[in-house]
């Protein structure tokens, strides 16, 4: 067309001129380059005076959050109802002050105007009312004064040219002010003009897509990366809406329990609690997504305020697919943008566009959605390219979100091999594995028996499903036969078994045929057996894994099982929660694994979900298999640790008895020899030797038998039990080397009195000091400077306190071990503790720690200096009150 314009009305010269400058423009890659070259170079080409150009704020980098109207003063962005274009480049030195700054709301004035109707004006006379009257909506507002510079008189003609910038949706202005001759601007200028908008829009477009995709790119690899909840949430949405330019984004999970869909963040922020809207299956459009597993892709949610039921040509246009049940044909809106439901407007359309957030194994983790205000010029969320951007971002979510679960899993298998009490061991795992493994709770039942009794039975010994726990936080008494339920076949077979409910609609029908197919090609050798509800439908099938390399009779009770297992409203039957159905959720599909090692039983896990048509996938169950193995370990360590501890205790007993004795017997001896005679001090050694092995007796049954005995305080000088611990050390330190110097005080003052258990403190010092000796270095030879075990008290600065200090040279303590007080562990062994071939049983410092923190309320810390070579200065610091706790 141009060229058409150029054949009548310009000379073949100019029209050379002008194609070859648009050929020469058409080249220009980089935006602002352009812009430059067209407000500086084709006024002269369309005789105008005055060109500027106005973008969306994304697209000018001298935007940065700060404009002015035309009076100078400050405007707030977030003051302005509509979208607004500002000013990216004009060849008036007297505006170029204004870039990045001035701007025009969307309607506001002529370039205004255009912008929203995106339609070019060519005007005569700008200021001619009967001419603006022409044009709905449109009026002169020269607010920046960039036509008053041109004209000397107001009665004079003010031609003005505006075309649209226009990629999908509107991007901004591209004005002329003001002809040189002022003659109305001609037709040939006005198509010069669009071809120039045109290339100016191309290269806005084609940087955008190129930025974009670097953006995508980018966002997805910075998404993956997350490792915190709340930072992959927020990253989400965040990358979400600024690469979408919608109006919001939101990111909803999963409970634990899968029955609701939460928000957890919008447009780059954590949703607060309060604020944290769930859905259930199929509520809203969110929950539509949730219950359907399919996308939707809605033009206007206003058509659905008040609920709707689809055509079947409706739902297919939203979901893109023709696979759908008569269940899935309502859908109505309600959520948290909120709309008019009166006039039902938002000054125009709402596109909706969500998809579901599914991981490898097919599990539902959430729905990812962005809703886009079109009125405002954000585009719409329709096309197939925002479909696929969206996508993108769930698969990138659904991976992250696998990945944190691995991390939580790991964790939890490393927990199991560190955790040494079966009680806290049991709670810990219950209370994880909803958090890996969607369900409303999860059980263990270990094997026992009851006295008096020949047969194991059941016991439940941990839960973390509601209503299975008393008061007091301890499970109910539930137990089952072997054989016994599902939870008793699982134990009875040793093999992992699955109740699975799919439904009894068409694509339920579909996904279970698919899920039965693939079991009998990839798992030849499970059991599969169908169940049905009440109605006799088929809706799930149960699973038993290696189920036919069981004995017949065994194959024989898992089909009678299954034909017992008749789902009813509230799901699967269960027998022994009857007693407790008020309180807790029914199971709609469950696994029962074994705790198995070899051929040792050990227990059951149990986890059931309370959701209908919410099969358990095989990541599932190969993920419970692993910590059902672990587990087993687990309590066959701590099983041979009791056994290793009541012989120790035993052994332990049987020396203590005749070393109470042989203490009396050394100390009379010692007691009737003269102080100054040799045999006095063979005597008093070996008194303390005595004493020193009756302590570690002692040390050793209190920590191992974990018992709370009773204890009285009475008032004593605490020089007292440090000079009996360092008495009973002074022969082996001798032996060492090692000089005990103490106790003595910093300060030279007198011991205070302080209440305490004697005996229980000073087996604690004993255990202290005794270390001490223990890890310190010899002297080097021909060194006659004397390694030493330092003993000495002070004040603390609160006088309620009084701090004891045992300081050595030798073996370090790691960060690690001080920071975590892995030293205070019982048969903790430090890990440089056996480098030197010393020995000890690692139970001295957890007697110590209980006697000084748990039994007389004080504290004790450690620190470890590097003194050069292999020395280290190992101090601790007991710090105990001068008056116990009344109460």
């Amino acid at each position: 067309m141009i060229e058409a314009y150029m054949t009548t009305e310009l000379n073949p010269k100019s029209a050379q001129i002008i194609l070859a400058w648009l050929a020469k423009i058409s080249k220009i890659t980089e935006v602002e380059q352009l812009l430059n070259v067209v407000v500086d170079e084709l006024p002269g080409i369309v005789g105008a005076k005055g060109c500027w150009v106005y973008l969306l704020p994304s697209l000018v980098p001298e935007y940065h959050n700060s404009l002015v109207d035309g009076n100078g003063n400050d405007i707030e962005e977030g003051d302005l109802e509509n979208d607004f274009i500002v000013l990216a480049a004009t060849n008036r030195e007297s505006k170029k002050n204004l870039v990045g700054k001035a701007y025009f709301s969307d309607g506001e004035g002529v370039a205004g105007w255009v912008f929203r109707q995106q339609q070019t004006l060519r005007l005569d006379d700008v200021t001619n009312q009967l001419e603006i009257a022409k044009w709905s909506g449109l009026y002169w507002n020269d607010k920046y004064n960039d036509g008053a510079e041109f004209y000397s008189s107001s009665d004079e003609k003010r031609p003005i040219l505006v075309i649209p910038l226009i990629d999908i949706s509107p991007i901004g202005i591209l004005k002329f002010h003001a002809s040189i001759n002022k003659e109305p601007f001609s037709a040939v200028d006005e198509q010069i003009a669009i071809v120039v908008a045109q290339i100016i829009s191309a290269v806005i477009r084609s940087t955008s897509t190129i930025n974009e995709q670097e953006q995508i790119i980018l966002k997805l690899i910075e998404i993956s990366n997350k490792k915190d909840m709340d930072e992959l949430a927020s990253a989400v949405t965040a990358g979400l809406k600024r690469i979408l330019k919608c109006s919001e984004t939101q990111l909803y999970l999963r409970r634990a329990d899968g029955k609701k869909i939460k928000l957890i963040a919008k447009n780059g922020s954590i949703v607060k609690a309060t604020d944290a809207i769930e859905y259930a299956r199929g509520q809203c459009l969110v929950g539509w997504v949730f219950k359907n597993r399919m996308a939707l892709s809605i033009q206007d949610i206003r058509h659905y305020m008040n609920g709707k039921e689809l055509s079947d040509e409706e739902l297919a246009t939203i979901t893109g697919t023709e696979t759908y049940d008569d269940d899935d044909k309502y859908i109505k809106y309600e959520g948290l943008i909120k709309i008019d439901p009166v006039t039902s407007r938002l000054k125009g359309p709402i596109s909706f566009l969500a998809v579901p957030v599914i991981s490898k194994d097919g599990e539902l983790e959430g729905v990812l959605c962005a809703y886009s205000n079109n009125s405002k010029n954000s585009p719409p969320l329709i096309g197939k390219r925002q479909q696929q951007l969206l996508s993108s971002f769930a698969s990138t979510t659904a991976l992250s979100l696998e990945n944190h679960l691995k991390k939580e899993l790991g964790a939890l298998l490393i927990s199991l091999g560190i955790i040494t009490d079966a009680e806290k061991l049991f709670s810990y795992v219950t209370e994880k594995i909803p958090s890996l493994v969607m369900s409303s709770g999860c059980s263990i039942f270990k094997m026992a028996i009851k006295p008096g009794e020949q047969h194991y039975r059941l016991e439940l010994v941990s839960t973390s499903r509601p209503g299975l726990k008393k008061s007091d936080g301890k499970p109910y008494d539930i137990v089952y036969s072997i054989g016994e339920g599902k939870t008793g076949f699982c134990a009875d077979t040793h093999s992992t078994i699955m109740f699975n409910h799919f439904g009894s609609n068409k694509r339920a029908v579909q996904s279970q045929k698919d899920e039965i197919e693939r079991i009998q090609t990839t798992d030849p050798d499970d059991l599969v057996e169908t169940l049905k509800d009440n109605s006799g439908n088929i809706v799930g099938f149960m699973q038993a894994r290696k189920g036919k390399k069981l004995r017949m009779d065994y194959r024989a009770n898992l089909r009678l099982l299954a034909k017992s297992s008749i789902f009813d409203t509230f799901g699967l039957p269960s027998k022994k929660l009857e007693p407790y159905i008020n309180s807790i959720e029914k199971s709609w599909s469950y696994i029962a694994v074994p705790i198995k090692k070899s051929d040792q039983l050990y227990g059951v896990i149990t986890v059931a979900r309370p959701a209908p048509n919410t099969p358990f996938s095989t990541d599932d169950v190969e993920l419970l298999e692993s910590i059902a193995g672990r587990l087993a370990s687990a309590m066959e360590s701590i099983k041979i640790e009791q056994e290793r501890q009541r012989m120790l205790i035993n052994i332990a007993h049987e020396i203590n008895t005749p070393l109470i004795g042989i203490s009396a017997d050394s100390l009379i001896i010692r007691d009737e020899l003269p102080q100054d005679s040799e045999l006095y001090f063979v005597a008093k050694r070996n008194a303390n030797i005595v004493s020193g092995l009756k302590m570690q007796t002692k040390t050793l049954m209190r920590v191992l038998s974990e018992k709370k005995y009773q204890v009285k305080f009475s008032e004593h000088s605490i020089f007292r039990p440090l000079k009996t611990a360092c008495e009973v050390s002074e022969s082996e330190a001798f032996h060492k080397g090692c000089e005990i110097k103490g106790p003595t005080t910093y300060d030279k003052e007198s011991f205070p009195k302080i209440e305490m258990v004697l005996d229980e403190l000073t087996i604690a010092f004993n255990n202290l000091i005794q270390n001490a000796v223990k890890y310190s270095f010899r002297p080097p030879a021909g060194n006659e400077k004397n390694r030493y075990v330092f003993v000495a008290g002070r004040w603390s600065k609160d006088s309620n306190y009084y701090m004891v200090y045992i300081q050595n040279y030798g073996v370090s303590i790691t960060k690690e071990e001080i920071e975590n007080r892995l030293i205070y562990r019982p048969f903790y062994r430090g890990e440089k503790a056996t480098d030197r071939y010393r020995t000890g049983s690692g139970v001295g410092l957890t007697y110590a720690r209980d006697v000084i923190e748990d039994m007389h309320h004080g504290s004790i810390t450690v620190s470890s200096e590097h003194q050069g070579g292999d020395a280290y200065l190992t101090t601790f610091i007991v710090r105990l009150p001068v008056k116990q706790p009344k109460n």
